[in-house]
């Protein structure tokens, strides 16, 4: 609110009173000026400048007055006016700002951040009136809102919380990749030290193997004899017989009694699987059971054994099953034209005689593949031993 101005308007009224010649001094014109200062620095703000703008001209009026007389001093008159301009200079400084003032009463004081919120950034402005003097304060305003796909903004409470989750999955998966990475590389060690002990031991072996005796096969007197083959019979081995042909296999898998053939196989195929089909005498000669080829998977008791090829190539000699085919001689009887047949054969020396687990084939045996066949002549209508 404005301030009391009634003591200055008395001062001022009293001072323009003054008529007699002598009543007029430069301490009673000094007095009301210094009144008027401090009236301006106590409350300069708060004055109305027109107020005192007039009080300002009458005290110039009245020092007009006073260079007519003799009471007051040149010089004195001249310090007065100074006073007065300088009393003006600053009222128009002072209107100057008041007018600013109105134009922009109200400013910002200060801004603090306001309540917690797990959305928004709430702050609080303080702001204050240059011409009153009082202040105001808006509390929990939205100051910057949550980020979305749309616009950038703060981030909300749970994604900090899912970022925190994810830099802690992240550290915990950098730690699981270093201990992965640690293991392949000391996997890796052990691949390459296996490799190196798995060429060690081939070579081993193969040196082994070529220390054992090799078995040969010749033919005397139309009887295939061996030699070479009493190491393996002194330590366990068991002679078995191969043939080369084309064949698929039939498999059971078990609990399922749906029968699947086995992809087609071309190569040597062991026959039989049972540890009695082939025996070698006392001559060295060597023998084939007389069962049917079909019963070679088993373990006969009362087997007998012939050196006769007609057994090795099968007891029906007109259809003789060959893997996937059957050597049909009876139609080459019923035409009359004969022909020469070759069959192919091999003898080896293995302990893995277990046809219904699994096929046997030439690399388990651990002595060298002899071979041999049995040929067929059309004019003599024999089979015979070739090597």
């Amino acid at each position: 609110m404005a301030i009391d101005t009634s003591n200055l308007e008395t001062l001022i009224a009293d001072f323009r009173a003054l008529s007699q010649k002598d009543s007029v001094s430069p301490d009673s014109l000094g007095s009301l000026l210094l009144e008027i200062s401090n009236y301006i620095k106590s409350g300069a703000s708060q004055l109305q400048f027109s107020t005192l703008q007039n009080l300002v001209n009458a005290i110039t009026a009245k020092i007009n007055e006073l260079e007519n007389t003799d009471s007051i001093t040149r010089s004195a008159i001249e310090l007065l006016r100074s006073s007065v301009a300088q009393i003006n200079s600053n009222l128009n400084d002072l209107n100057a700002l008041a007018t600013s003032i109105k134009s922009v009463p109200q400013v910002l004081v200060s801004i603090s951040q306001g309540s917690a919120d797990r959305n928004d950034v709430l702050v609080d402005f303080k702001s204050s009136n240059l011409e009153t003097g009082l202040g105001a304060t808006l509390k929990d305003q939205v100051f910057i809102r949550q980020a979305t796909t749309e616009r950038a903004g703060v981030m909300r409470a749970q994604q900090v919380a899912d970022l925190n989750s994810t830099r802690t999955g992240l550290a915990a998966l950098q730690k699981s990749h270093t201990e992965l990475s640690n293991q392949v590389t000391t996997l890796e060690a052990d691949v390459s030290s296996n490799t190196s002990s798995l060429a060690e031991l081939s070579e081993q072996v193969e040196t082994i193997r070529s220390a054992m005796p090799k078995i040969y096969l010749f033919v005397e007197n139309g009887i295939l004899k061996i030699f070479g083959h009493k190491y393996y019979i002194q330590n366990g081995y068991y002679p078995c017989v191969f043939r080369l042909s084309k064949k698929r296999n039939r498999r059971r898998i078990e609990d399922d009694e749906t029968v699947k053939r086995c992809r087609v196989h071309k190569g040597w195929h062991v026959m039989g699987g049972a540890t009695n089909v082939i025996t070698i005498g006392g001559d060295n000669s060597v023998r084939f059971s007389t069962a049917d080829h079909k019963n070679w998977h088993k373990e006969i008791s009362n087997t007998a054994w012939s050196n006769e090829p007609e057994y090795l190539v099968g007891v029906d000699h007109f259809n003789i099953p060959w893997g996937k085919t059957i050597v049909d001689r009876e139609a080459d009887r019923e035409r009359g034209t004969l022909r020469m047949l070759r069959f192919r054969y091999a003898i080896g020396f293995t302990k893995k005689l277990a046809q219904s687990r699994y096929r046997v084939e030439p690399i388990d045996c651990d002595s060298n593949i002899a071979e041999f066949s049995v040929i067929f002549s059309p004019q003599m209508q024999l089979f015979t031993y070739y090597i």
